[in-house]
């Protein structure tokens, strides 16, 4: 009974999240499968996808592909599939409720009106297939056959079964037929990295040689030599402040992203000189040099609010005024976020500004003269192109990266002559792609998946679907991670104490991307050096520990072994690579 479904697709007509061409399950290394609807999704970095085609949605386009060209014999084949799917279904229902009836303490009524309605559908059927036609003869020797076995059907149910066979019949019918008219089918892979786009090999869709194997190492316990020369770093970078202005150091590093993005001085000595040449023009077009003049001092105030919003900015990551007065200290992370997001919108207003200040109906009335102030105007363009930018590259594109994962253009993925076309009788169940054999590649890198649905030698297909996945450390893992934190021990009268700080922590499973760039909680255990008897004897201490907002603020309590006291500390972690450890079995890989 299963295989009537095929054609209650074969014409569903959607193609919603249920009728892709593909269906994608993720299988991660402890074994979990996860069902793939999205057309984005972010996967695990070692999992493995399985890759199931449906044929069904596949036909179903492309039935309506020739169905709209007007050709007969198709047209003919969906009109009986279509009728066939209507009396499977009634028929269907049917005899449920004629099996139900008689299974239940029914009346001798309900009983007449179940094999009334069962017979009306089954006289329904015969009528379609003449007994002198060749389907009618099959559908004789169908009862023939249903009389010899020592286990008879239900006349009914002999009905339906032919009926599903005979649609059978026709749907290879139509599949050759389909064959004849020149449509094909590819299916094709990619992985995005730091190194670059290159295609990835599926079984049965591709001659791509299979990529290396790499699977990405979640099982170091210790630090890495960048993560002990950051330490190292982390050492000097406190070493000379005040404890108790610890974050002052840190606003500095803002103050100096803000300095490097938008260089305010260079646009504003553009706009003097712009102004300088538009009254120096020498022209008769008087009202035309009032005009630039007027259109100018419009850019003058909208560079006056950038130049003021900067101001603000610096002084509110200013400590005295801005980051000692937040909320928790790092949540200026988010908020210095939203404000490069504001400086974006500003610099992309004024580019939009500079490109209408003079016309070509100005220059064709100024003539010679506008020509100066038009290469002023791009080099000006330029300067404000150039801040956005660096602005974007900085700070915009990397809080897209860490909400989204990385996004590329997929529509400009070029498919490698390696990938097959392949008829629609050839089209393989299924295939698998190993993550593990995609090469190297880290959290925030991509794959995308395309299938496509050609007619003949077109240059572009017909139907496009597209997959894209970015890989993450999605699975529960260990992750070592170093800070400075300043401890303030339990007794009464003592100050805080600084020093460095190496954390285990545990994080949990997690596919959602904003979680683990962002919040990213953790908890586990930390080990520490303070010199709480100020003999400049650095002492052992340890304890717990839970993280969040990505490791940038620590917080616990713990022991000094050498002084005997207790201690609760904030540490502020300066973005470093980390080290993972996998918490999931790969015994078997």
């Amino acid at each position: 009974m299963k295989k009537q479904l095929l054609l209650v697709i074969l014409l569903g007509c959607l193609h919603n999240l249920f009728g892709q061409y593909v269906a994608i399950k993720e299988i991660d290394q402890s074994g979990n499968i996860r069902i793939l609807n999205k057309l984005r999704e972010p996967i695990d970095v070692n999992s493995q996808l399985s890759i199931q085609i449906n044929r069904n949605v596949l036909l179903n386009d492309v039935g309506q592909k020739i169905s709209s060209n007007g050709d007969p014999k198709i047209n003919a084949l969906l009109e009986i599939l279509r009728t066939y799917k209507g009396l499977i279904e009634k028929m269907k229902s049917s005899i449920d409720q004629y099996q139900e009836v008689f299974k239940r303490n029914s009346t001798l009524e309900q009983q007449k009106d179940a094999v009334r309605t069962v017979s009306k559908d089954a006289l329904a059927i015969l009528n379609i297939f003449p007994e002198d036609s060749e389907s009618g003869k099959r559908l004789e020797q169908a009862f023939k056959e249903n009389e010899l076995k020592s286990r008879r059907k239900d006349v009914f149910e002999v009905i339906l079964s032919f009926l599903i066979a005979e649609m059978h019949t026709q749907e290879g019918r139509l599949h050759e037929l389909l064959k004849e008219s020149g449509f094909y089918f590819q299916l094709a892979a990619w992985i995005s990295t730091d190194q670059g786009t290159k295609p990835v090999h599926l079984e049965g869709f591709d001659t791509l040689t299979q990529g290396e194997f790499y699977s990405y190492e979640r099982n170091r316990l210790y630090l890495s030599p960048a993560q002990l020369e950051e330490f190292k770093q982390l050492n000097a970078f406190f070493e000379t402040l005040d404890r108790s202005n610890a974050f002052n150091r840190f606003s500095e590093l803002l103050l100096d992203h803000l300095s490097k993005v938008i260089d305010i001085d260079s646009i504003q000595i553009r706009i003097n000189d712009l102004r300088e040449e538009i009254k120096d023009m020498e022209s008769t077009a008087i009202s035309q040099k009032d005009m630039l003049i007027k259109r100018l001092d419009t850019l003058v105030e909208k560079i006056k609010l950038l130049d003021q919003t900067l101001k603000n900015l610096k002084q509110k990551y200013f400590v005295a005024d801005g980051i000692a007065s937040a909320g928790s200290k790092l949540e200026v992370l988010y908020e210095f976020e939203q404000d490069l997001i504001g400086l974006k919108n500003q610099l992309e207003e004024i580019g939009k500004i500079t490109k209408t200040i003079i016309t070509p109906d100005d220059i064709k009335k100024l003539g010679e003269a506008a020509k100066n102030v038009e290469k002023s105007l791009e080099l000006l363009t330029s300067d404000v192109t150039e801040s956005l930018k660096r602005l974007e590259e900085r700070s915009v594109k990397a809080y897209k990266m860490a909400i989204y994962g990385r996004e590329i253009n997929t529509a400009a993925l070029e498919v490698s002559k390696k990938v097959y076309k392949l008829t629609l009788d050839k089209i393989p169940e299924s295939t698998m792609l190993d993550l593990n054999f995609t090469g190297k590649r880290e959290p925030g890198d991509l794959i995308v998946i395309r299938a496509m649905l050609w007619k003949g030698d077109g240059k572009s297909p017909i139907q496009t679907e597209t997959h894209s996945f970015p890989m993450m450390n999605a699975l529960a893992h260990l992750h070592m991670s170093v800070a400075y934190a300043f401890a303030k021990p339990v007794a009464k009268g003592k100050n805080f104490e600084g020093g460095p700080l190496v954390s285990i922590l545990y994080k949990f499973k997690s596919h959602n991307l904003a979680y683990r760039n962002f919040l990213d909680i953790g908890i586990g255990l930390h080990s520490a050096a303070y010199d709480f008897n100020n003999d400049d004897t650095p002492e052992f201490a340890g304890g717990v520990i839970t993280s969040v907002f990505k490791d940038y603020l620590q917080f616990g309590w713990g022991f000094n072994f050498n002084a005997k006291q207790g201690y609760w500390f904030t540490g502020l972690r300066i973005p470093i690579q980390s080290t993972p450890v996998s918490l999931v079995s790969t015994a078997n890989q």
